[in-house]
């Protein structure tokens, strides 16, 4: 008698499978391995854990960059300068201009995620952010806006050429000056610190001008009698004061109007300058104001008639 032999293909099984092939605690057991080996990427009763890919970033701000990172679930990433070997310190004024590994490449969560980086002030990232880069289209605007100031200002300069050329200069007077004494009325010598200073200055031009204030010498009569002055130490506009303070400001250039008037004013510190004297307070030896003309081109035709002397 002949006896027949069937083989059974292999299938594959996977947790499902072995919870109904057992029964009470060892299908507890099968399940839970077939389960731990599956966390670890590789399951024995099912095909391996995707790996995830990484989204594209090229084109975006570099923050947002690293939010949409970040909620893709990437925490590591390397900023590299791609001109040189700068630092982002302000990840707004930076943008990524190529990625690795790059879009929709696989990627773990704990791998890190390389992003070369441009300042957007940089004239070669044009040629490196894609059409529809966010960045690209602020860029655009940005230089648009400077390019319209630009064309204003041409404008207003040839307006200013055209007018009839006044070099009136601008004048000025000193509305408030005091002086601190530093010891006592009747102790010699005296001893004197400046104060507060406030001057008013005119435009007397048809022309905007810029000036940076009131500079002054300062005179005084030493304990000997003799007549001193700051000039004494380098001259103008060396060992002088300014009014206002420049040191206070990002810009030391105000722009006045035509015929426009404004006043300035500041207070010295007490340790600024100390001056001995026979008694009488110190006073402004001599003063004149820092200023030019708005307009460059006005300037410069102005040095020439002033250069040229009268007719």
């Amino acid at each position: 008698m002949l006896a027949f032999r069937r083989e059974s293909k292999p299938r594959r099984t996977d947790c499902g499978d072995l919870a109904q092939m057992t029964r009470g605690w060892n299908a507890q057991a099968a399940v839970v391995a077939c389960c731990a080996v599956a966390v670890v990427g590789v399951s024995a009763c099912g095909s391996p854990a995707p790996i995830p890919t990484i989204p594209n970033v090229v084109g975006l701000q570099l923050d947002n960059a690293h939010n949409v990172l970040k909620d893709a679930g990437y925490e590591k990433f390397d900023d590299i300068d791609a001109l040189g070997d700068r630092a982002p310190l302000w990840d707004a004024n930076w943008a990524v201009v190529k990625q690795a590994p790059s879009d929709g490449m696989p990627l773990e969560y704990s791998g890190v995620v390389r992003l070369d980086v441009m300042k957007k002030d940089d004239s070669e990232i044009r040629d490196f952010l894609p059409q529809d880069s966010p960045v690209l289209a602020e860029i655009d605007r940005r230089d648009a806006d400077r390019a319209r100031r630009q064309e204003e200002e041409e404008r207003r300069r040839a307006e200013e050429v055209n007018k009839p050329l006044d070099c009136s200069e601008p004048t000025f007077e000193i509305v408030v000056e005091t002086w601190e004494i530093e010891q006592a009325p009747n102790s010699f010598p005296a001893e004197f610190t400046r104060g507060d200073v406030r001057v008013r200055i005119t435009n007397k031009s048809e022309h905007k001008i810029d000036t940076k204030g009131v500079v002054f010498a300062t005179g005084w009569r030493d304990p000997t009698g003799r007549t001193r002055s700051t000039r004494e130490i380098g001259g103008l506009p060396m060992a002088t004061e300014v009014v206002p303070d420049p040191s206070n400001k990002l810009s030391p250039w105000e722009t006045l109007r035509p015929r426009e008037t404004k006043e300035f004013s500041r207070t010295f510190l007490t340790s600024f300058e100390r001056y001995q004297t026979d008694g009488a307070a110190p006073w402004v030896d001599e003063a004149f104001v820092d200023w030019r003309f708005s307009n460059p081109d006005l300037e410069e035709l102005c040095q020439k008639e002033r250069q040229a002397g009268p007719p």
